[in-house]
């Protein structure tokens, strides 16, 4: 018996995955999906929510997405087409992302003497002298030192599109120049390794005043 006119299409059951990511194969736990104010699903360590939910043929299911803390949830919503498979087709997946509220800046910190050697460190063959213990500062804080090489590895966390500042600090070692050096990172949406390499050059010693020259005449004993 045909159906009427304007009959709905029947429901069926569809299939589907949502995959949460903050970055390339950086899968994000603990982010909650909600259809209208009902919470559908929550993904695991994968990053991966998988879904069910009944329909017709052509309609749209809009998704919400809610990020855990330390990320930020996406402003629009996920549109879900509810669209019949074949056989054995496999589910159809949707990607969502949560950025980091925070990105991490790892700064590779390298002092060099080129013009003198203050410390009791070797020489290298090219002249250059490492410079130790060198304290590193962010906001006036020491967040490194460098190590017997002249190195350090410095591990900040910083809002995206943020700058970062550092110094050199050199009040050990007022014969440097220059003094206190500074360098300026700028955090993106990405994890990111800088380099930070500063040359420095010893200030000779002042020279010494000399005193009357004392005459070297024997002296006359009357």
């Amino acid at each position: 018996m045909p159906s009427g006119c304007g009959a709905r299409p029947p429901e069926q059951a569809y299939d589907f995955v949502v995959r949460v990511t903050s970055g390339p194969e950086r899968p994000v736990a603990g982010v909650t999906v909600f259809q209208g104010g009902q919470a559908v699903g929550v993904s695991g360590a994968d990053g991966v929510i998988q879904l069910r939910t009944t329909g017709s043929e052509g309609q749209t299911l809009a998704l919400r997405v809610a990020c855990p803390e330390g990320h930020k949830s996406p402003t629009q919503q996920l549109s879900i087409a509810m669209r019949r498979l074949g056989a054995g087709a496999r589910a159809p997946e949707y990607a969502a992302h949560c950025a980091p509220t925070m990105r991490t800046l790892v700064v590779v910190v390298r002092a060099e003497n080129v013009g003198g050697a203050p410390t009791a460190a070797p020489a290298g063959r090219d002249g250059r002298v490492p410079l130790p213990a060198l304290p590193i500062r962010h906001l006036g804080h020491e967040v490194g030192k460098t190590d017997e090489l002249g190195v350090a590895h410095v591990l900040l966390r910083t809002p995206p599109e943020e700058s970062v500042e550092l110094v050199l600090d050199t009040a050990s070692q007022p014969r440097l120049r220059p003094q206190a050096p500074t360098a300026r990172f700028e955090a993106t949406a990405q994890d990111e390794l800088h380099l930070f390499e500063q040359k420095f050059e010893l200030e000779p010693l002042p020279k010494r005043a000399r005193g009357p020259r004392r005459s070297t005449l024997p002296i006359r004993i009357q």
